[in-house]
């Protein structure tokens, strides 16, 4: 069996409970919806995050943009570098090959089309790092789910932590969303603390989503993404 996974949550609406967001309730004026359809949806990237430089060291230029067909190679360049810390934490993207990558990066740009998901690569001195990504946005619903993962070389200087808070506010401040989730494997430290920092709440394990190659899949996928299946 594979590590148990836990769930954070985030709301921007504290008042409103859970489960008021799973039964397909309207959280937010339609209004919200049709701003985001327009050409603003991208135009704030690229941002610059700031960050601040570790003593003795110079400032890196950490930058958040949705990923592009040209990020291909730099992105399984950085998946293989580190390919081994990935084995123990993110094992899908580990296991990952350069022909998945294409198709993944395909289905995340046809996602960014339609609004269904926003997938910023997190660049480092323009060097491709890492990913932050809003994914299965459920607009009617008002709630989506966030990932991350970042190269081991750009870990300890608070990247991530900025670029899930940054990430966070635009989906709640700007987007409207009223709920975001992140999960991540029970004995992944590392990215707990960085959904910790920026403000997340642990709400509860959840078992054996994750696909662990030689394992079976997992049943609550569904309920990973805060969404409840239909039946």
């Amino acid at each position: 069996m594979g590590q148990n996974n836990i769930l954070f949550t985030l709301e921007a609406l504290k008042s409103k409970k859970r489960n008021d967001l799973l039964i397909g309730q309207v959280t937010h004026p339609k209004h919200t919806y049709d701003r985001v359809m327009t050409d603003e949806w991208l135009s704030v990237f690229p941002i610059v995050l700031p960050i601040e430089a570790a003593a003795g060291t110079e400032r890196a230029v950490v930058t958040l943009r949705p990923i592009t067909k040209d990020d291909a190679l730099p992105f399984m360049e950085t998946v293989h570098r580190n390919r081994d810390i990935f084995l123990d934490t993110i094992p899908w993207l580990a296991n990952t090959e350069g022909y998945l990558v294409k198709s993944y990066i395909s289905i995340w740009e046809l996602d960014q089309q339609q609004r269904a998901g926003l997938h910023l690569v997190v660049e480092v001195n323009d060097r491709v790092e890492g990913i932050v990504n809003m994914h299965t946005i459920d607009w009617d619903r008002s709630i989506a789910h966030l990932g991350y993962w970042l190269a081991s070389n750009a870990q300890g200087y608070g990247i991530a932590t900025k670029a899930v808070s940054w990430l966070s506010a635009y989906a709640l401040d700007t987007l409207g969303l009223d709920y975001l989730d992140i999960s991540c494997r029970e004995d992944n430290d590392k990215s707990r603390h960085v959904a910790e920092r920026a403000g997340y709440t642990l709400v509860r394990e959840i078992e054996d989503y994750e696909w662990v190659p030689g394992e079976k899949e997992n049943t609550k996928y569904e309920e990973k993404k805060g969404i409840q299946k239909s039946h």
